[in-house]
């Protein structure tokens, strides 16, 4: 599902990414999965360390949040 919102003479872009599992879905023998999957999405990538993605996202005033709730997981890059 994709949303857009257009305002005149504005250019930015807001992206908010739903994963639809969260806390819930884990069994107990994987408790808090979601947690690790979810805060490793702004660690690194193949190209930039943690440093280098942190620098890349305020090279371009991006912020950036994340969470992990009971039923879904929720990524955020304003």
């Amino acid at each position: 599902e994709l949303a857009v919102d257009r305002i005149p003479r504005r250019q930015s872009v807001a992206l908010h990414v739903r994963i639809l599992t969260g806390m819930a879905d884990e069994p107990d023998t994987y408790n808090g999965v979601s947690e690790i999957c979810e805060s490793t999405l702004s660690k690194a990538t193949q190209h930039y360390d943690g440093r280098g993605l942190a620098d890349a996202f305020d090279r371009y005033g991006i912020q950036w949040a994340s969470l992990t709730g009971r039923q879904s997981t929720l990524v955020r890059a304003v």
